[in-house]
């Protein structure tokens, strides 16, 4: 979330294939879209601006199912197990290199 809110949608992709190209198994813990919202709401509260890239982002709402799409048709990567949500109410996906 912090790579995509500070830095945009380039960078978060490319963070994805950079992990995806590191490893054989890659478990990522998702942020659901609520988390981005509510941490621009608390910069604003303490009186900064938005986050640059937050209004441009074209990533948005379901981050899990965007970086599931990105890891499998971008970067040879397969979901081998979904383990549900967190407390916190994250996807915890297992992916492993084709």
């Amino acid at each position: 979330m912090w790579v995509h809110l500070n830095h945009g949608d380039a960078a978060f992709l490319s963070l994805l294939s950079k992990l995806a190209s590191l490893c054989e198994f890659l478990l990522l813990e998702a942020q659901p879209w609520k988390c981005y919202r509510s941490a621009a709401r608390r910069l604003r509260k303490l009186g900064r601006s938005d986050f640059d890239h937050f209004k441009t982002l074209e990533i948005r709402g379901d981050m899990a199912a965007h970086a599931r799409e990105h890891l499998e048709k971008q970067c040879s990567m397969e979901l081998v197990q979904s383990f549900g949500n967190t407390a916190w109410d994250r996807s915890l996906l297992l992916f492993k290199r084709r």
